[in-house]
């Protein structure tokens, strides 16, 4: 089995094992979006900028997905643990066995991916 090949699955792995410190509660569902943009801009004060709709935040959440899983296994794991699970790099490169440095650069790879996939 190739170097590659165990690196991928090692990562699977970690993937699996990983700890999920962020856990969707009942209190970020209670957050009210206006359902349109009309909608927001008809509730907003004046001289203030309308909230973000539903429609508008819904299709900008799922243009991000659309993102990491264009990403390879490790960005992917890297870009979820940083911005979903808010690790530090330092506890992703020891779940990795790798350093804190090359965590920062996999991660700034995958975001100048994401940036080229627009």
């Amino acid at each position: 089995m190739s170097k590659r090949i165990r690196a991928a699955e090692h990562v699977v792995q970690l993937w699996d094992e990983a700890p999920r410190l962020f856990t969707p509660t009942s209190e970020h569902s209670m957050i009210y979006r206006p359902d349109t943009p009309l909608q927001a801009l008809m509730e907003a004060m004046p001289h203030e900028e309308p909230a973000d709709d539903w429609e508008t935040q819904h299709a900008t959440r799922e243009a991000v997905a659309d993102l990491i899983d264009g990403l390879d296994e490790v960005e992917q794991f890297v870009i979820h643990a940083i911005f979903f699970e808010r690790l530090s790099l330092r506890k992703i490169g020891r779940l990795m066995g790798r350093d804190k440095n090359w965590v920062a650069r996999t991660r700034d790879s995958a975001l100048e991916n994401m940036r080229g996939m627009k």
